[in-house]
């Protein structure tokens, strides 16, 4: 998704491609913790033929406060933040990106929320053919 300023001029759009944010800032994680999704979103901006402009999130709250300030925008998966925020505008992005993320969990630590949490990974992973392998760490 696309998460923008409600005031933002692409707000009340129903769905948006990733080539139209070649002229917009966009925000991308700030410190070190995050290498890989930056990486991503500079990727898939590249893919879509542009260079993007981006901005470290000067804030920890996935954009909140720097897209508020007019900072820029934000790639990231719509589930990261509440259904109902007030300020806030989410725009799909077509054709739909995929951005990665890695679950960890340490080897020996059963629950039930960390088995239904990894049972739906895995058949993610397997509708979706992900390459990556689940496994546990140490």
């Amino acid at each position: 998704m696309l998460h923008v300023d409600a005031s933002h001029r692409l707000a009340s759009r129903n769905s948006v491609a990733l080539e139209e944010l070649r002229d917009e800032s966009v925000i991308v994680a700030g410190g070190p913790d995050s290498p890989g999704y930056t990486a991503t979103v500079v990727e898939l901006c590249r893919s879509a033929g542009f260079e993007p402009n981006t901005v470290p999130d000067p804030y920890p709250d996935l954009g909140l406060q720097a897209i508020r300030e007019g900072v820029g925008v934000v790639i990231y998966v719509r589930t990261a933040f509440a259904p109902d925020l007030e300020g806030s505008a989410f725009v799909p992005i077509i054709p739909t990106i995929t951005l990665p993320f890695d679950m960890v969990w340490r080897r020996g630590i059963n629950s039930g929320a960390l088995d239904a949490a990894l049972g739906v990974a895995r058949k993610l992973r397997a509708r979706e053919d992900w390459l990556a392998q689940a496994r546990s760490c140490s």
